[in-house]
């Protein structure tokens, strides 16, 4: 019965060989060999039609050739200004010139009169009119005429009454190639029978070539055109033996002009057949070698097992007796261990203990008889026996496995030990599972406290130094603006403090860069268009002072006119396009350029790594440049803050794209960026909007922001800005006053009344801007407020807005912002 199942079992095993065999070879023929033939086919088919090309591009070249020896040349200069016969005798023999590749001779002065013609008939050998070409005289804007400094050809093909006509056009200058521009010579060779068959010979190929003014094209034909325009190459198997493939070549306009077929053998297919079907042969030989060979194992392994069974039943007869009288104190003992226990000899297990069948899954009746490599992972089988047959005692780790295929870390242990006479090994196992899962997330929180104290550091210095700061800068701000709006528009203080008051911005700007590290992005937002704030930067100092540093580096824009704007934070925006222009600019060494491109593109899924990007529309800005690339071991770090590859002495602090990073993560986008010795391509992507712009211009008309004498009330602790806030609200016309603390603003509005209160939110000592509001609420209900600080919004200034405050005005002050502020804010019901 036993030798029946095993014959039963032997012929599944065969059938499912053979079955396996089957769809192996299926798999190899139709799968692998096979369209890896077709495609080196269709490879070879592309290089045949580029050769034919090729070839019909150098006879062009052979005729532009021709063409700028003949049109740099005194006597040509002077014929095309005086028409003098006597050139014409000389050099116009059309019984030699047919036999030098020229077909057609056009001489054109300056003022486009045709001082000489010659077209010559392919077909009859006679001089013929070609009546795509003026008769006698070429229009100013014709396509063939050249500018008069141009002292390059145009080449190409003209599709003709007496077939396609290889042609170029050069503008007719001196020997020395000085002008004035006498005018334009005109070369031709029709691509007829003849030169298509020395082509053939060239190139190997045997094509034709068809042009739709000989012969309209067919149905067929058109379509055949319109797949080339868009896909290079087109081919057509025709049979086993051949097949076609088609190219397409267009005219000196870009018009596609000439279909060229190439009837190609297929003998790449052939070979793919013959390699097809001898790996149909070495497949049937590899498959009779392996039934062969597991036959013998198979034999081998039933004397093994009968020798092992033999062995077992041997050992379990002998110690059944002493196994009995101590098994109830060894189960005791091993029992009360959290680790698994095994006992062995000769790497077969002779008991475990319930820990081990706890960790394992096999029940003490499975596990008897087991070698120890039931309980390992195959990709340590080696190692772990290589211990055992070592008798390592020291701890060491593999990868354990389970009843069911799972795996686990796990640290084993033994010891040899003699037992009942026998040597035997006792080892200990124990799951080491969430002692790794431990050092990961150990690992993780190391590396987040690394990057979090990094950016603590630059916390606090951001934090020590903006306020400060800022408050120091308004000074540089504020005061230019007003003496600006003082002196007449000619004075030749204009320039001199304008420059002072943009100085200033971008000291502010530095220090708003490390606010935005160190608290993310969280200036008020406002609806901008990447492509206004391109040109902004592009007109501003900063790239002008950058050109002149790289004057090798040629920027090229490649905007969209149609992209949708984004609601932004501008200044951040902007600090990412100055950031990456100046980096692409350091990274060219060599004559480059730098392209800034916009587009627009709706995404289904976020960016890798940019878990916050959602569905939808996004405005993208492409900054590249044809630098030295970034090598690969930097890409991961490049985005870290003080992370520089620049040579110290240079401009670089480390901190400009950990800027554009957070500035697009922190604005719900992403960034991508792709990088080779060639160049790299960074590109940020914005969530787009549909509003309408709603950004303020750098200046407006203060005039139409000018108050009626409101009364407002300025509430900060440094004097200079009390002092500025108060000379801006005089110039707009309010009654301003100011107090130098919370405390004071609440004692004053306990007996007055005021239309506005201006609150600097850090005041140090006493209340902060967010408790003054909170008390001077008590006091008067709903009275209107305006936030200011030198920081961007903090969660103290969000809870002022929502206690009522109108709006946020940054630190230092700008005239036309605050301005329009506390006009919009007095205008709030």
């Amino acid at each position: 019965m036993s030798a029946m199942l095993n014959s039963r079992r032997l012929l599944g095993f065969l059938a499912l060989l053979i079955a396996l065999f089957v769809a192996g070879d299926y798999f190899l023929r139709f799968h692998m060999i096979l369209p890896g033939f077709v495609e080196l086919e269709q490879q070879e088919a592309a290089k045949d039609i580029t050769r034919c090309k090729t070839a019909i591009a150098r006879e062009i070249l052979h005729i532009e050739k021709l063409s700028t020896d003949w049109a740099v040349w005194d006597d040509l200069y002077q014929y095309a200004l005086d028409g003098n016969d006597a050139f014409v005798t000389s050099n116009f023999q059309w019984d030699t010139l047919p036999t030098t590749g020229i077909h057609l001779i056009y001489v054109i002065n300056s003022a486009g009169k045709i001082v000489y013609k010659g077209v010559i008939s392919p077909s009859t050998g006679e001089m013929a009119e070609l009546r795509q070409l003026p008769a006698d005289e070429f229009p100013a804007d014709h396509f063939l005429l050249r500018s008069p400094d141009d002292d390059t050809s145009l080449s190409g093909i003209l599709l003709t009454d007496f077939g396609p006509l290889l042609l170029t056009s050069h503008n007719i200058f001196t020997s020395a190639g000085e002008g004035p521009s006498h005018g334009t010579l005109l070369f031709g060779r029709f691509l007829d029978e003849d030169v298509i068959r020395d082509l053939r010979q060239q190139t190997q190929v045997e094509f034709t070539v068809r042009d739709p003014l000989s012969a309209p094209f067919s149905e067929t034909e058109k379509q055949l055109v319109q797949d080339l325009a868009a896909n290079q190459q087109v081919s057509e198997i025709v049979d086993d033996g051949k097949m076609l493939a088609f190219g397409l070549l267009g005219d000196l306009r870009r018009q596609p002009a000439l279909l060229i077929t190439a009837t190609l053998p297929r003998h790449i297919m052939e070979r793919g057949k013959v390699t097809a079907r001898f790996s149909s042969i070495v497949l049937l030989s590899a498959v009779g070698l392996i039934i062969i060979s597991f036959l013998v194992l198979m034999a081998v392994f039933n004397l093994r097992s009968r020798k092992r069974q033999e062995l077992i039943e041997a050992l379990v007869d002998q110690r059944t007796d002493e196994l009995r009288l101590s098994e109830e104190r060894l189960n005791a003992l091993s029992d009360a261990s959290f680790e698994a226990i095994f006992l062995s000899e000769k790497g077969f297990c002779l008991e475990q203990n319930r820990a081990a069948e706890s960790m394992f899954g096999y029940t003490v009746e499975e596990a008897i008889g087991q070698n120890a490599t039931a309980w390992i992972a195959p990709q340590d089988w080696d190692r772990g026996m290589n211990n055992i047959r070592d008798n390592v005692e020291k701890p060491y780790e593999v990868i354990a496995r389970r009843k069911d295929g799972s795996t686990f870390p796990a640290q084993v242990q033994a010891r040899v030990a003699t037992y009942r006479g026998r040597t035997v090994r006792v080892t200990a196992v124990r799951d080491i599972s969430e002692q790794k899962k431990a050092e990961r997330e150990q690992k993780v929180l190391e590396d987040k406290l690394r990057q979090s104290q990094k950016m603590e550091s630059l916390g606090l210095m951001a934090s020590g130094v903006a306020h400060d700061l800022n408050n120091i800068l308004s000074g540089i701000v504020s005061y230019p603006e007003l003496i600006l709006m003082s002196l007449p528009a000619e004075s030749p203080l204009q320039k001199p403090i304008h420059l002072i008051r943009e100085a200033g911005k971008r000291a502010a700007e530095v220090v708003d860069d490390l606010l935005t590290l160190a608290r993310g992005v969280s200036s008020a937002r406002e609806t901008n268009n990447l492509n206004t704030i391109v040109w902004e930067y592009l007109e501003s100092p900063e790239f002008f002072n950058l050109r002149g540093l790289h004057s090798h580096v040629l920027l090229r824009t490649d905007l969209d006119p149609d992209l949708l704007n984004i609601s932004c934070s501008t200044i951040h925006v902007k600090k990412c396009v100055m950031n990456l222009v100046t980096n692409a600019a350091e990274a060219i060494r060599e004559p480059g350029e730098i392209v800034i491109s916009t587009r627009n593109q709706y995404r289904e899924t976020p960016l890798e790594g940019h878990p916050k990007m959602q569905q939808g529309e996004y405005a993208i800005l492409s900054v590249a440049d044809t630098g030295t690339g970034i090598p690969a071991e930097s890409l991961d770090r490049i985005f870290e803050p003080f992370y520089s590859r620049k040579v110290a002495g240079r401009s670089g602090t480390g901190l400009g794209l950990a800027i554009a990073w957070n500035t697009v993560h922190d604005h719900s986008g992403g960034v991508t960026v792709e990088s080779s010795s060639k160049g790299t391509t960074f590109d940020l992507y914005f969530p787009a909007t549909r509003e309408n712009l709603t950004a303020l211009p750098e200046s407006v008309d203060i005039l139409q922001y000018k108050g009626n004498g409101e009364k407002i009330l300025v509430v900060d602790d440094d004097e200079r800005q009390r002092t500025i806030a108060i000379q801006i609200l005089n110039l707009l016309n309010y009654s301003g006053h100011a107090v130098g603390s919370g405390e004071s603003a609440v004692r004053y509005l306990s007996g007055e009344t005021v239309d506005l209160v201006i609150l600097d939110m850090i005041m140090d000592p006493g209340m902060n801007g967010c408790e003054t509001y909170r008390r001077i609420l008590e006091l008067h209900a709903g009275q209107k407020a305006i936030i200011t600080s030198g920081f961007s919004e903090s969660r103290d200034v969000q809870q002022a807005l929502s206690l009522g405050a109108r709006g946020f005005v940054k630190k230092p002050y700008h005239v036309s912002r605050i301005a329009a502020v506390i006009r919009d804010t007095l205008l709030h019901r």
